[in-house]
C-alpha cells in the first residue's frame, strides 16, 4: 500500500477516536447536570417539609454552569473533529476510486494483450507483443553434444498456441 492509502485510514481512526471521545464526555457532563438537579429537587422537596425553604445552593448552581460551559467547549472540538473526519471520509473514498479506476485500466490493457498474445491474427499482422525478442529455454552447455541448441530453445513467437 501506498503512503496516501496507509496514512489515510489511520487519521480517521484516530479523529474519529476524538469525535467518541468529545461525545462520551458531553454525555457524562450532561449525567453530571442531571445529578446536581435532581438532587437539587430532592433537596427542596426535604426542605419544605422542614419549613425551611431554600431557593437552591448558589454552589450547586456554579457547578452546573460550570459543566455547561465545559459542554459548549467539548461541542466545539467535537464539531471541529466531525468535519475533519468528514473531510477525510471523502479524501478516502476519492483514492479508492482511484485505485480501483487504475485496477480496471491494468486489467483492460492485460485483457487486450493477452488477447493479442493468443491470438493467430496478431502474428499475421505483424504486430509486435513483448513476447517477440524472446528465447524460450536456450541450452548450450556441455551435457548437450556438440553445444548445439535443443528444441526447447525456439522463439517463443514460434510456439504454438
Amino acid at each position: 500500500k501506498n503512503a496516501i492509502q496507509q496514512s489515510g485510514p489511520k487519521k480517521a481512526k484516530l479523529v474519529g477516536e476524538q469525535v467518541t471521545r468529545s461525545r462520551n464526555e458531553i454525555n457524562r457532563l450532561k449525567s453530571s447536570i442531571e445529578r446536581l438537579r435532581r438532587r437539587r429537587a430532592l433537596d427542596k422537596i426535604s426542605s419544605s417539609r422542614d419549613e425551611k425553604f431554600d431557593d437552591g445552593d448558589a454552589g450547586d448552581r456554579a457547578e452546573e454552569e460550570m459543566y455547561c460551559e465545559n459542554i459548549e467547549a467539548e461541542k466545539v472540538v467535537y464539531k471541529s473533529n466531525f468535519s475533519a473526519l468528514r473531510g477525510l471520509k471523502s479524501d478516502i473514498e476519492n483514492v479508492q476510486k482511484l485505485i480501483e479506476k487504475g485496477r480496471r485500466k491494468v486489467q483492460q490493457d492485460f485483457d487486450v494483450w493477452y488477447g493479442a498474445m493468443t491470438s493467430s491474427d496478431a502474428r499475421k499482422v505483424g504486430e509486435v507483443t513483448p513476447a517477440d525478442g524472446y528465447e524460450v529455454g536456450r541450452q548450450m552447455s556441455a551435457d548437450v553434444p556438440g553445444g548445439k541448441e535443443t528444441e526447447s530453445s525456439k522463439r517463443l513467437s514460434d510456439v504454438p498456441l
